[in-house]
């Protein structure tokens, strides 16, 4: 199960991000071809974010197709599976060019009683995010 090997570092951004904000939504970008399994993933978050003030939030998965080029015909076509065959030739073991990617893209956090700094409740990744590419 390598979706804990991913939710340990989500978790510490996610912590690093919210300074202490109840975190309501964990927003990922995936790839078709990146092996993830959610409820996998989704378990993983769990179990590192129990006792914090992410405990309670919403994994939402945003789905990106993968792109494949055919080995044989170099035929470039979309992919939502490895196996995937080229729609031109037929044939399988399509070169991965994209779709492989877990990034986490947003976070959505509880407003804070106290609004005098000013702070938005959603907040887009910095660019020491850990899974962005």
């Amino acid at each position: 199960m390598h979706e804990l090997s991913l939710a340990i570092p989500i978790s510490e951004y996610v912590l690093q991000e919210s300074q202490g904000r109840n975190v309501e939504e964990i927003v990922l970008d995936v790839g078709m071809l990146s092996g993830i399994v959610p409820d996998a993933l989704d378990l993983a978050l769990q179990v590192v974010l129990q006792g914090t003030c992410a405990e309670e939030a919403r994994i939402t998965y945003e789905w990106q197709d993968g792109e494949g080029q055919c080995r044989f015909c170099n035929t470039r076509f979309p992919m939502k599976d490895v196996l995937d065959v080229c729609p031109c030739c037929g044939q399988m073991g399509a070169k991965i060019l994209s779709g492989t990617q877990i990034r986490l893209t947003g976070l959505r956090f509880s407003p804070r009683r106290d609004t005098s700094q000013g702070e938005k409740p959603s907040t887009p990744m910095a660019s020491n995010n850990p899974l962005q590419g």
